[in-house]
This record gives C-alpha cells, sequence and structure tokens, in this order.
C-alpha cells in the first residue's frame, strides 16, 4: 500500500489533520454521515448508536421492547460544505464575505 502525502478530498481540498471549524465564527462543522443497519459490518466512525425502546399503553404497563435497528456512522473525513466555501450557516457565509468586500483593496476599473 502506497501512502500518499498531500491527501485531498472529493473537492480537491486538502484532508486535515483535525476537525475543520468555521471560517468566520470557529465553530465544529457537520459531518457528513449516513446510518446503516447495526448487523452491516463497516470501518467507518460509528458516531451514534439506537437504543432500545421500552413501551407502555396508558395504564403504565409494559407492552413491547422495540429492538435497535440502524447506527449513524462517519468516513472519518467528510464536512458537509456548502456551495459557498466552509462555512457552518449561511448567516456566517455573508458576514464573511461582508466583510472581505469591506476591508479588501479592490479597485473597480472605469
Amino acid at each position: 500500500m502506497q501512502i500518499i502525502e498531500n491527501p485531498i478530498d472529493q473537492y480537491g481540498d486538502p484532508i486535515p489533520d483535525h476537525k475543520r471549524h468555521c471560517k468566520w465564527c470557529n465553530s465544529s462543522l457537520v459531518r457528513v454521515t449516513q446510518k446503516i443497519p447495526i448487523e452491516q459490518p463497516t470501518n467507518h466512525v460509528v458516531i451514534k448508536t439506537e437504543k432500545n425502546r421500552k413501551h407502555y399503553d396508558e395504564y403504565g404497563d409494559f407492552t413491547y421492547e422495540k429492538k435497535a435497528c440502524y447506527k449513524t456512522v462517519w468516513d472519518g473525513e467528510s464536512y458537509k460544505r456548502l456551495a459557498y466555501g466552509h462555512f457552518c450557516k449561511v448567516k456566517c457565509a455573508i458576514a464573511f464575505a461582508n466583510y472581505i468586500a469591506k476591508h479588501a483593496k479592490i479597485t473597480v476599473k472605469k
């Protein structure tokens, strides 16, 4: 197996060694996750597993227990990317764009 010196993601950005953060507010970005059946083996990171739920009738008597069916997994490198970059919300992207437009030294040719 060959070790890649500078791995890149599907957008051409380098894969970071640490969790990505919003460019404006520095909060954590949302991971791209998927739900798969519990029985299915995977080499992804398990984020969350459903718990068994007990159901009771209107008198408080136990009726049945629903078994957990799914687990949420993450591949370890994919983060939700908005159309305009790595931001946590649209509000942060707009604030960043307004800041850049206000403070950038852009000259318009006439």
